[in-house]
């Protein structure tokens, strides 16, 4: 069955928790918990840290690593802003198809690329409050606005893939 993806309205929302949960993959896997921080929490928590240590550095009379600090903290926000709105002006990164049939999981979102992931590559279905991320054992992640989980929930049983959910209890 083919689900439509269209971020055009609610990217952001869906994006950030996602990302959250691709980034603590291992976490998530491991103790079934996805009380995870998101993107933003982490790119604050980041910058919050370079700052520290840039203070730390600055109160020992250490002005030159002061500096250096400051920059990496400011290069680390630049980065990510491009990041996020590389994904956000590119419509087309915004939409695309996902089809979840009995052989896996076949998507063309990036740039019309299909990719193909067969069941034994999926390791898990996450859903929270926004979003449902799809993990695999690749470095790719999926995920679609939690008004698409009904869908989900159906084909997951469907294929008889039920045991790949987790949410909060």
């Amino acid at each position: 069955m083919k689900i439509e993806n269209d971020f055009s309205q609610n990217f952001f929302k869906c994006f950030n928790e996602a990302q959250g949960v691709a980034t603590a993959k291992r976490i998530i896997l491991k103790s079934k918990n996805i009380n995870v921080t998101t993107y933003l929490e982490n790119l604050f928590l980041i910058s919050i840290l370079l700052l520290l240590f840039g203070v730390l550095f600055l109160t020992i009379n250490n002005k030159i690593i002061f500096f250096l600090f400051i920059f990496a903290d400011l290069l680390n926000l630049f980065l990510h802003t491009i990041y996020i709105s590389e994904r956000v002006i590119n419509k087309n990164n915004l939409k695309g198809n996902t089809i979840i049939n009995e052989k896996g999981i076949i998507n063309d979102s990036y740039k019309n690329i299909e990719m193909h992931f067969s069941w034994d590559l999926v390791q898990a279905v996450v859903i929270k409050k926004y979003s449902i991320t799809i993990l695999t054992k690749t470095p790719c992640f999926f995920f679609f606005d939690s008004s698409k989980e009904e869908e989900i929930r159906k084909l997951l049983k469907k294929y008889k893939k039920e045991n790949l959910i987790i949410e909060e209890s």
